[in-house]
């Protein structure tokens, strides 16, 4: 992402959130908060958990405050990397950043942008994992060549990035030369629920279970079986 004025800063306060030993959920926790649409998700949970842990009923809860735009912004580089990161162990996921002078313009370049890197993470997706697709169809005996298998291949791969999810799209503002700028983060998946688990596995620092690569593949695999019955 590209945050000329904001970056120093970010860069700091990003090293301070996420310190190796310290609370590795927070960032994950704030995007949740995000992907749901309630950008004081956190807060509202730690008060929650707060008064149920709470010894004196009739004392309230001090709600935390929400998260502020510096977290915010600090929990997206840290999705921009690990989403990243996902894609290059073959767990199709894109997302990608958006400017402009109106929310609208800025939404259109992001969300362009991320069904363009989503592409590009399926085509690695594809390099990692067609040869296991094609053995997985084999073995639950469909019958299938090489070159069919090649062209149901990329009809789904377009089809699969024609119908990605935007799962969390996140708008804030800058300052530049007197104007207001708007930056749109988009972020595309295929499937919410792996999606999930893949991202907490980041957040307790553990690799990419191959249960979820193996049900990404699956997914994958019964969508050419479907086009093949269409034949």
């Amino acid at each position: 992402m590209k945050k000329s004025m904001l970056a120093p800063a970010i860069l700091i306060f990003s090293m301070l959130l996420f310190p190796a030993n310290a609370n590795a959920q927070f960032w994950l926790d704030i995007i949740k908060g995000l992907a749901t649409g309630v950008a004081g998700g956190i807060a509202k949970e730690q008060a929650k958990t707060s008064a149920q842990k709470s010894a004196a009923p009739s004392q309230a809860a001090t709600p935390a405050a929400p998260p502020t735009q510096d977290e915010i912004i600090a929990a997206l580089d840290k999705l921009t990397t690990e989403c990243q990161n996902l894609s290059k162990k073959g767990f199709p996921c894109a997302i990608a950043e958006g400017r402009g002078t109106t929310r609208g313009n800025a939404l259109k370049v992001a969300n362009s942008r991320s069904i363009a890197e989503m592409a590009k993470s399926m085509n690695s997706f594809v390099e990692g994992s067609s040869n296991d697709i094609f053995q997985q169809i084999q073995e639950d005996g469909v019958p299938i060549d090489r070159n069919d298998f090649d062209e149901k291949m990329t009809l789904t791969v377009r089809s699969e990035v024609a119908g990605s999810q935007s799962y969390l799209t996140h708008t804030y503002t800058e300052e530049k030369n007197g104007k207001t700028i708007y930056v749109v983060n988009e972020l595309r998946i295929l499937n919410a629920a792996l999606f999930e688990k893949a991202l907490d596995d980041a957040a307790n620092g553990k690799p990419i279970s191959q249960q979820i690569l193996d049900e990404t593949k699956k997914g994958i695999a019964n969508k050419i079986k479907s086009l093949l019955r269409k034949k």
